[in-house]
């Protein structure tokens, strides 16, 4: 049900998602990076929202700018 619930965020934010990425690393364990753009504070809830996900192990968050302005 993790999955389902982690898509449905994603979903959710589907204008700010780029793309992701999904790594099996055993049988029990998978990491996942997303790859997003958007206003800070719009980035932050997504992560907070992925979080807060009960099955959740870890989630960070790396955050550059282009130094162009986002439309």
């Amino acid at each position: 049900q993790l999955t389902d619930r982690l898509i449905d965020i994603q979903h959710d934010h589907h204008d700010h998602i780029l793309a992701t990425t999904h790594v099996h690393l055993s049988h029990d364990h998978c990491a996942e990076m997303i790859m997003v753009r958007g206003s800070t504070a719009r980035v932050r809830q997504l992560v907070d929202d992925l979080r807060k996900q009960r099955g959740v192990l870890h989630a960070g968050l790396t955050m550059s700018a282009t130094g162009a302005a986002l439309h």
